[in-house]
Formats: structure tokens, sequence, C-alpha cells
């Protein structure tokens, strides 16, 4: 049986540091984090490019390279999107395992990133 999956990524607009403290600024005062109202995402200028700041990390290139990866950067450069298939659910499920355990080490993407779930 063939796994799909499908996966969005959008990057806000700030500095690492101003990411960190709007979530403190946020925390202390009870309040909503409201990304989306602060800040814009990131105009990429290519693929690459997104590829390389959005940062999957902390995935062993093993696991990473189980399935077939297709990505794709939308029309306005803003939206990166994944699509994975694997040939079969024993694959997908490492696959699962690595990116979890990668959250566990701290995060397998940049924190800024907005990921979205299609599927």
């Amino acid at each position: 049986m063939i796994n799909k999956f499908k996966r969005g990524y959008q990057m806000y607009d700030c500095t690492i540091e101003e990411f960190q403290s709007y979530e403190r600024l946020c925390y202390d005062h009870k309040e909503s984090l409201l990304y989306e109202t602060k800040w814009n995402f990131v105009t990429f200028e290519s693929l690459d490019q997104a590829l390389k700041m959005i940062r999957m990390t902390f995935v062993p290139f093993e696991h990473g390279s189980l399935g077939k990866h297709e990505w794709k950067l939308d029309s306005k450069k803003q939206l990166l999107t994944l699509n994975l298939q694997f040939e079969n659910g024993e694959k997908s499920d490492l696959y699962q395992c690595a990116i979890e355990r990668a959250w566990a080490l701290g995060g397998h993407l940049d924190p800024r990133v907005k990921q979205i779930y299609y599927e």
C-alpha cells in the first residue's frame, strides 16, 4: 500500500530573537500568540533558499530519503510544499519516527516556520 502525505511550510519574516521575544512577551502577559498579525511571510528567492532557510535538521539522511520527496515553491514564493510518497507503511513509520526524534532534539524546523498539514 502506498502512503502519501503533503505538508506546507511558511516562514514568518522576523529574526529568531524577535520571534522568541514575542513568545515570551505573550506568555508573560497571558496573551494569545497571533503570529500572522505581527509578521508577514518571507518571500523566498528560490526553492534552494527556501529549503536552506526552513532547515529540516536532525533527520538522518537514511530516514529522510526513505520516500519520494517532491518540493515546490508557490507562485508568490512564500509557500513551500512537500509531497511525500512511501511504497509501504513500514518506511512511512520509520520516517515519522525520525521526524519525532528530531522534534524531541530541539525541533526539525526553524522555529519561525508555520507548518501546514494537508492530509
